[in-house]
């Protein structure tokens, strides 16, 4: 099975992540906007294609992977939960405005 949707997926999500500390700092705005659509978009994004990819099985490299299908599962969430924060972040500084 191909492992690059999950290598992308964990990329991304280490940026959602890191722009969502560095969102709680002196960065404007516009940097919790990255972590959103790195997080909430993006690693769903890449969630998808991971699942169509497995649910296709057209391909000969695939080899279902359990231990692929749940680090993909735990990565979505930890994607998810920071793009959730980026976008509270976003919403407070419109707010302000």
């Amino acid at each position: 099975m191909p492992l690059r949707p999950v290598f992308l997926t964990g990329l991304t999500v280490v940026a959602a992540v890191i722009l969502t500390v560095l969102g709680f700092g002196t960065l404007p705005w516009w940097c919790s906007v990255a972590g959103y659509v790195f997080g909430a978009l993006l690693t769903v994004g890449l969630m998808s294609f991971y699942r169509g990819e497995k649910a296709s099985r057209r391909s000969r490299r695939f080899r279902p992977n359990p231990m692929a299908d749940r680090v993909m599962s735990c990565l979505t969430v930890i994607g998810v939960l920071a793009g959730i924060i980026c976008a509270v972040q976003v919403a407070i500084e419109v707010a302000k405005w």
